[in-house]
């Protein structure tokens, strides 16, 4: 119950979790640090420096839950350049992204939740935010 997103135990003191991550990939080849398509060069790979930050909590009390969720992606070098200057089509995803949710268990075992969710590229990349909302009705 613990990594379960609803208060299932229904807790009758607060209980919160809060989690931080870093990841530095050095000279990285791929879109996503470790994940994600090659950076190809016509003689290799493209290498850049690539910095992801994460923030997590999670919230529960009395059949009540909240979860947050924030990470951010930076790169010394967006834009993968070939040798002669001449960009070759791959770029570091770079931007943020947001996940908020809360819900409540009610006795009967059912469940709303609502949820918000916001993924913001770097402008160099895209002007397109996406952003998605959703209510889920669960039992359990």
């Amino acid at each position: 119950e613990d990594y379960a997103g609803a208060d299932f135990a229904r807790e009758q003191r607060a209980k919160l979790a809060v989690g931080l991550s870093y990841d530095f990939n050095d000279n990285a080849v791929k879109t996503r640090s470790n994940m994600g398509s090659y950076m190809l060069l016509d003689n290799g790979f493209f290498e850049t420096d690539i910095m992801t930050y994460f923030v997590d909590a999670i919230f529960k009390y009395n059949g009540f839950s909240a979860l947050g969720e924030f990470a951010y992606r930076d790169a010394e070098d967006v834009f993968a350049i070939n040798p002669d200057r001449s960009l070759t089509g791959a770029a570091v995803n770079v931007g943020h992204g947001l996940n908020l949710q809360a819900g409540y268990l009610f006795l009967n075992n059912f469940q709303v939740v609502g949820r918000y969710t916001t993924i913001d590229l770097d402008d160099r990349l895209t002007e397109v935010i996406e952003d998605q909302y959703t209510i889920a009705l669960s039992k359990y």
